[in-house]
């Protein structure tokens, strides 16, 4: 078997890489979970929102206009 040499060192190889996947793994977790989140807050937000324009309140009478 040439090329493939499992030594002293393969167990902190291993560690290593571990370590290096782990690291990314966090990084893409928040990278998706912030949009997320930022969605999960905006969202009552813009259903509040979508509502008011549904049924405005009108102050007074409704036939004045402002000017």
């Amino acid at each position: 078997m040439e090329g493939l040499t499992l030594g002293v060192a393969t167990p902190a190889v291993a560690s290593q890489v571990a370590s290096l996947v782990a690291g990314w793994a966090n990084r893409i977790r928040h990278f998706i979970r912030a949009p997320l989140t930022s969605l999960r807050t905006l969202l009552p937000k813009t259903d509040r929102l979508s509502r008011a324009f549904e049924h405005p309140k009108m102050d007074g009478d409704p036939d004045q206009v402002s000017t």
